[in-house]
């Protein structure tokens, strides 16, 4: 196999303002017929679950394995 490297972050966001404009990339280059997911680690689900709801994402997916939400 071929090894993968994942960040940790996606590097062109600054902050959290950016989820939005990447949903919104997503609807365009899907012409709005697939669901957006945001998987966010469990760390802080109140304020991480809020953002994405308010970013527009259609499913928030709550990851509370070990390991990190990249792996």
């Amino acid at each position: 196999g071929i090894d993968q490297r994942s960040a940790c972050r996606h590097p062109d966001w600054t902050g959290p303002d950016d989820l939005e404009i990447k949903i919104q990339e997503l609807r365009e280059i899907t012409a709005w017929e697939k669901p957006i997911y945001v998987k966010i680690g469990a760390a802080r689900p109140y304020y991480d679950t809020a953002l994405s709801v308010k970013a527009g994402a259609d499913v928030v997916v709550v990851d509370g394995m070990q390991g990190g939400t990249a792996a």
